[in-house]
């Protein structure tokens, strides 16, 4: 056997594993793609024309039952994660650089600062995990599953302890874009609110039996889940009311699409 060929074989695996490795990542990245695509509502039909709402919601086990819960133990847990990485990194190395006798007074007053932001960070932890616990998680009914472009959205928001709020529930909804500039080390995530709309609802309501809304929406926003921008777009619906001790609140991302 030519000894040239034995040289050659580990060159050729590599070779061939680099193309497997390739194709195989790229196929698997356009599988998450379509699956996360199916579930923003983005399908295509076999005529071409647009799905209807019961094609979209279909493949997203919350908007094809029509009932959306609320995002407070997913805030909960976001807000506290956010408050131990930043005080593990900035407290910590604030009480580490009083033994350090190279670190300079200005350099001790910088980190300093930033060690102090994590108070305000922990005590808004705080505040949203009472609030969870007392309110507990509320749920969103959309009639027809989804909002309309041009036409609305509409339903009925229900919570598991009665609220009785002081004033009246404000209703509000947001077409948001959110989306990241820049690269590396300037890299920066930035939001931008397309539209938005509110209600209020008389604060004699019983939370318990359901808070209904009922907010028009104009042909122009971007629908879920669109495709043409610089990053994601979804809608959220948000319910505040002022109460004794913690006000309530609570937040649905909730389908809007157009239907021609």
């Amino acid at each position: 056997m030519d000894p040239s060929f034995e040289q050659e074989i580990p060159l050729l695996y590599l070779v061939i594993g680099f193309v497997v490795l390739f194709f195989s990542g790229n196929f698997l990245r356009g599988k998450l793609r379509q699956r996360h695509l199916r579930r923003e509502g983005q399908i295509e039909t076999k005529n071409g024309q647009i799905a209807s709402i019961e094609e979209r919601v279909a493949a997203n086990g919350a908007w094809a039952s029509g009932e959306i819960r609320s995002k407070g133990a997913m805030l909960v847990g976001g807000v506290w994660l956010l408050a131990v990485v930043w005080n593990l990194t900035f407290g910590v190395s604030f009480i580490k650089q009083f033994s350090n006798p190279e670190i300079k007074t200005g350099g001790l007053v910088v980190l300093g600062i930033f060690a102090l932001l994590g108070l305000p960070i922990v005590a808004f932890a705080i505040r949203v995990t009472l609030r969870h616990f007392r309110y507990g998680e509320s749920l969103c009914r959309i009639v027809g599953k989804a909002g309309v472009l041009g036409q609305g959205i509409k339903g009925n928001i229900f919570t598991k302890t009665e609220v009785a709020p002081d004033g009246d529930y404000t209703v509000m909804l947001q077409c948001v874009e959110s989306y990241t500039v820049g690269s590396g080390k300037n890299q920066r995530s930035k939001t931008e609110i397309h539209w938005h709309g509110k209600q209020t609802v008389s604060r004699g309501t019983s939370s318990r039996a359901g808070i209904p809304f009922s907010i028009d929406i104009p042909e122009y926003p971007p629908e879920t889940g669109y495709q043409i921008s610089r990053g994601q777009v979804n809608w959220q619906l948000t319910i505040t009311a002022p109460t004794k001790g913690l006000d309530y609140a609570a937040l649905f991302i909730v389908p809007v699409f157009k239907t021609k």
